[in-house]
């Protein structure tokens, strides 16, 4: 009976890495017993490669292209961090003094009247003889919102000195400086049908405040106009007050008996309880 020839015993598996020329013809020569190296071609050096399946290779090359992402985000990111600071090299190169303080003031947003803030800061700033490069960084944690992202349109390196920084943030939030107020102002002022005297004198009292270079004679005037008590209007006729103190002075003296009994009587009724504030008989009627 004839024997089925015995099969060749199978060769270890042939791990194969980027076909390339050299390993390519390394690899055909285990395969034709009759194939030479040619001349040219230098003596390849097997090196054992672990044999991957093409799921850990996958993994590898998703690994690989993740981490080469993140990497350059970074990059991004510290490249727009430092192309896109506005003030110069000559700025930031300026030391911190060891005795620095930063200015604990409230943060400017954009909406309010920016000179109050401007004012604040340098006020503050003057009181360490801070030095002109540190105003400006110190300036920045002041900001917040709007005026914080005003600082990022600003192009990169371009602020020097305080005074061009400044300049620009004045005129980027020129809208929001609060309008002067004027001896105009003050004209349309008017006591209310209901409002006590001396509650329409301090308020008259705190619009003066907001005018500058405010003449005594407009003062005058707009009191007169705006207030309902006829004694008080006809005593500023006669004998106008050459200043504002004379003239709270005699707005006091015509506070009448009943709005100081009005008065009184309202601030007792606020600092009593709720079930006290019961009428006693002795209270005069209004």
């Amino acid at each position: 009976m004839e024997t089925s020839p015995t099969a060749a015993p199978l060769q270890a598996p042939v791990s194969l890495v980027l076909p390339s020329t050299l390993h390519f013809y390394s690899l055909t020569s285990g395969l034709n017993p009759n194939w030479r190296q040619p001349s040219w071609m230098p003596t390849p050096t097997l090196v054992e490669t672990p044999s991957l399946s093409l799921e850990q290779r996958l993994e590898e090359m998703m690994s690989c292209k993740i981490a080469e992402t993140m990497s350059n985000k970074s990059n991004r990111q510290q490249s727009m961090v430092l192309e896109e600071d506005p003030f110069s090299l000559e700025v930031m190169a300026v030391p911190l003094p060891r005795d620095f303080k930063q200015p604990k003031i409230e943060k400017y947003n954009g909406s309010s009247d920016f000179v109050d803030h401007l004012r604040s800061f340098v006020d503050l700033m003057r009181l360490q003889a801070t030095p002109d490069a540190i105003m400006c960084r110190a300036f920045l944690p002041t900001l917040r919102r709007k005026a914080r992202d005003w600082v990022a349109t600003l192009p990169p390196k371009s602020i020097r000195t305080f005074d061009e920084f400044f300049k620009s943030f004045a005129t980027h939030f020129a809208s929001s400086k609060r309008v002067k107020k004027t001896a105009i102002n003050l004209m349309q002022l008017a006591q209310g049908k209901d409002e006590l005297l001396k509650y329409f004198i301090a308020r008259f009292n705190r619009a003066t405040l907001r005018i500058k270079d405010l003449q005594m004679s407009a003062v005058v005037t707009a009191m007169m106009s705006g207030t309902q008590s006829r004694p008080f209007k006809m005593s500023l006729s006669k004998n106008p007050p050459g200043t504002m103190h004379k003239l709270l002075k005699r707005g006091e003296k015509y506070v009448d008996a009943k709005e100081a009994y009005l008065i009184t009587k309202s601030m007792k009724d606020r600092s009593k309880p709720e079930s006290n504030k019961m009428k006693t008989w002795d209270e005069p009627e209004p």
